[in-house]
């Protein structure tokens, strides 16, 4: 089953619902404190990657949350923040490994975001792969502009999303594997 808009439903009963969001009133705004220790490097090679889910559609964030589990079961998510801001303090905060971003989300785009963590990204560190995950298909080149590794338009086949995990797998391998000093992308 692909994930995306169908993954919303009007009926409890489905057998394919999610658990209700919280409340818009029962969501934290502010990011708070760190969700783990990012002042001192992290050797990529001793310990699993980390992403963030950056999606301001809580049953949306969720699906792509469990697909990640089964395709990929060693990605720690750290925090599936729901609008760029938030998002963007997150990722400068934790330093992901991996960044899956909406494209339209309150407060800013999925655009502006990977804008912004490219600018305010510590220098020396080797960026975050990140992955778009919208229902707009207008928005590619400008992401592919912004580095993007991937593309993905909702809803999301369980086949393309392994293709995806695929080519992060292989690029976060390459990136440990390569010599200090070596640049990879």
């Amino acid at each position: 089953m692909a994930f995306g808009r169908e993954c919303r439903t009007d009926s409890p009963a489905s057998a394919n619902s999610f658990a209700a969001a919280p409340s818009p009133s029962s969501r934290p705004t502010d990011p708070g404190p760190p969700l783990s220790s990012s002042t001192e490097p992290r050797n990529q090679a001793a310990v699993e990657p980390r992403a963030i889910i950056a999606e301001d559609e809580p049953l949306l964030a969720r699906a792509l949350r469990k697909e990640l589990a089964k395709l990929w079961p060693t990605l720690e998510v750290i925090a599936t923040p729901e609008n760029g801001p938030e998002a963007a303090a997150i990722a400068l905060r934790e330093l992901p490994d991996v960044i899956f971003l909406d494209v339209q989300m309150p407060g800013a785009s999925g655009l502006d975001v990977a804008t912004e963590v490219a600018d305010e990204w510590p220098e020396g560190r080797v960026l975050p792969l990140l992955v778009f995950v919208t229902a707009f298909d207008q928005y590619a080149v400008q992401a592919f502009e912004r580095a993007a590794i991937d593309y993905l338009i909702k809803p999301v086949a369980p086949e393309r999303m392994a293709m995806t995990v695929h080519r992060l797998r292989e690029r976060l391998s390459a990136r440990t594997s390569s010599r200090p000093g070596e640049s990879v992308p």
